[in-house]
């Protein structure tokens, strides 16, 4: 189940999400983030992927989108991928 959700995140990481070749940049005297030139604001939520069946991933996430959100903050329980400490 952990590999294949970080097979997931790292297939959305490494994906083109826009393929007309947009900007992204950071306007510092402004305070703001520009897409395309444009003022963007960051809505985002946060999954705990581990408290959710991976059936139901998809799902959950196609909801995150469509109550506007467009970022996804992820908390990794370090003692579910490490029960034993070193190992």
């Amino acid at each position: 189940m952990v590999i294949r959700f970080v097979l997931f995140l790292f297939l959305i990481s490494v994906l083109p999400q826009d393929t007309h070749g947009g900007t992204f940049t950071v306007d510092y005297p402004n305070q703001q983030f520009l897409k395309d030139g444009k003022p963007f604001q960051y809505v985002a939520g946060e999954i705990h992927y581990f408290r959710i069946h991976p059936d139901q991933w998809e799902d959950r996430l196609q909801r995150v989108r469509a109550a506007g959100l467009n970022a996804i903050q992820v908390y990794t329980p370090w003692n579910l991928h490490e029960p034993v400490e070193g190992q």
